[in-house]
């Protein structure tokens, strides 16, 4: 099957949340994420024992809460975002200086890509790809979060509405 990552990106974030990398070598997306209020660092370390990757789960938290600039650059910085739509998963590492990697799979197909990510003085969370994902073009999203669940909505640009997960450190290896 052939991985139609502009979509996936599109649909799944719209989202540049992204990072670089290569194959995680298996159809599982990454660590699990804590469901307590302060991430664990036991599942990166039980999967580097066994191999096997759990899917990050959603925390159950306070409302749906929208981002302000401080709160949205604490979250992201040097943390990734996790997405699986049907069949296809994304994981974006958004790295403290602005770098953006990610990497869109399916079975065997993976895909990367590195660009750019910002936020704005209102609290808009920019981003482009450089490799062709969502056009190659800034796309602005409005964030809200609700426990490690992430809403993006389109505000301007290149890119469409999508659901992430927030998974602390670089959990994928990007």
């Amino acid at each position: 099957m052939k991985l139609n990552a502009s979509i996936l990106i599109a649909a799944a974030l719209a989202l540049s949340l992204g990072a670089c990398g290569s194959s995680s070598g298996g159809n599982s997306p990454g660590p699990q994420a804590s469901t307590k209020p302060s991430p664990s660092r036991e599942a990166p370390l039980a999967q580097a024992a066994t191999g096997v990757k759990a899917k990050p789960k959603i925390a159950s938290g306070p409302e749906r809460k929208a981002l302000g600039s401080d709160e949205l650059a604490g979250a992201l910085s040097g943390n990734s975002v996790y997405a699986d739509g049907s069949g296809q998963k994304f994981a974006a590492l958004h790295e403290a200086g602005g770098a953006l990697k990610g990497k869109a799979w399916s079975g065997s197909d993976t895909q990367t890509g590195a660009g750019s990510w910002k936020i704005n003085a209102d609290g808009t969370y920019c981003r482009k790809w450089d490799n062709g994902w969502a056009g190659s073009e800034w796309g602005c999203f409005k964030v809200y979060r609700q426990g490690n669940a992430l809403t993006m909505e389109r505000v301007s640009g290149a890119g469409a509405n999508g659901q992430m997960t927030l998974v602390p450190g670089n959990a994928y290896g990007l």
